[in-house]
């Protein structure tokens, strides 16, 4: 059984290097490409104020934004120590194609190679450079979702309940899986929170709240002058980007296991006394 390129659980049809739903995947992040090229230059347009009685006034709809200057701009250049320009990568990437194919090159038109892209996409699903080329296209699209500032939430792990899903941040002190909806409060992030990732110091007191509500485990509940008499000590660390829930859980956890060590000693020896 031929298997995907990309590794999915899809079947490619026969003489196809990848599935169906890899190939629309990809047709329809050239969709959104070619949308977000639009909203771009809207956000870069001049926008006239003025009435009857005064002349108008231009003026840019948002600041000056180097960046998506260069992105939309066919002249910009390659740069190994910044992102590719969208517009360039577009067209280049078309001409690319229709050299493979012996085809006539065009003038570079961002509106015709990304309508042409899109219908070629099948056609070079035939080939193993589609992983090449939808790499490519993966990295324009990212790069466009963050010119705009419509990047994805950073995931923070698979749900454990539908096994499927990812968990992402939700109402800042919370995960929520993509999939089932699973909400995921309290210490129960520390599963999917990546190491380095830390919260603020009010973040960090809901979530231990949360927790204690939870379980009605009063050590949970925890006020700010604590945690800092613990970050003097040594038992957790504070950066400039916050606490981390999970030295904070560790700490808890070693404490609590000296506790019943030391009461369980106590109670041993208060036996043997009787005896």
């Amino acid at each position: 059984m031929t298997v995907c390129a990309f590794k999915c659980r899809g079947q490619p049809a026969e003489g196809y290097h990848v599935c169906r739903g890899c190939i629309e995947a990809i047709r329809a992040q050239l969709r959104e490409i070619e949308a977000y090229e639009q909203l771009m230059r809207i956000l870069i347009r001049p926008v006239v104020h003025g009435d009857d009685r005064r002349a108008p006034v231009y003026r840019s709809a948002s600041p000056a934004n180097d960046d998506v200057l260069t992105a939309l701009d066919l002249r910009s250049k390659y740069d190994t120590q910044s992102e590719w320009p969208i517009v360039r990568s577009v067209c280049d990437l078309a001409d690319w194609i229709r050299d493979t194919r012996d085809e006539l090159r065009l003038p570079a038109r961002f509106s015709r190679d990304i309508t042409y892209l899109r219908n070629m996409i099948d056609w070079l699903a035939h080939y193993d450079s589609i992983v090449e080329a939808s790499l490519i296209i993966g990295d324009l699209h990212n790069r466009c979702r963050y010119l705009v500032d419509d990047a994805p939430p950073k995931r923070l792990g698979r749900c454990l309940r539908c096994d499927t899903g990812n968990v992402y941040p939700f109402d800042g002190t919370r995960g929520i899986c993509g999939n089932c909806g699973h909400v995921y409060g309290g210490l129960a992030l520390i599963e999917y929170v990546h190491v380095d990732q830390r919260f603020s110091l009010d973040e960090t007191l809901a979530i231990l709240n949360q927790e204690a509500d939870r379980t009605g485990d009063s050590q949970y509940r925890i006020k700010a002058g604590t945690l800092r008499q613990w970050v003097y000590r040594g038992y957790i660390t504070l950066t400039p980007n916050g606490y981390s829930l999970a030295e904070i859980y560790a700490y808890l956890t070693r404490r609590k296991y000296r506790r019943n060590v030391s009461g369980g000693h106590v109670s041993v020896s208060a036996g043997h006394a009787a005896q």
